[in-house]
């Protein structure tokens, strides 16, 4: 359990240290990156079951990682200036 709290309290952190990022930059990975990250410490606490979930929501949360995690890699890529093919294939307009 001393780990859980080592393992939450540096991605509270890091989480954190993005929120500020994304406020001084105001660059959208920032706020994607640390959107994730909070995702990810939820997600974590209803498989460990420490917070009382059921398996809709961690699949739920689980998809929407899968999407800010796209959304994160495709403007820390610059994907729509560097590989526009790839672009439209994450973004499916």
């Amino acid at each position: 359990m001393l780990f859980l709290g080592f393992y939450f309290g540096t991605l509270a952190m890091v989480c954190l240290y993005n929120f500020h990022w994304y406020n001084v930059t105001k660059e959208k990975s920032y706020l994607y990156l640390a959107i994730f990250k909070a995702l990810l410490i939820l997600v974590t606490l209803q498989t460990t079951q420490i917070v009382v979930s059921n398996e809709f929501l961690i699949i739920l949360n689980t998809n929407i990682i899968f999407i800010y995690v796209l959304l994160f890699s495709r403007e820390f890529l610059a994907l729509n200036i560097n590989a526009k093919k790839i672009n439209i294939t994450l973004v499916s307009r």
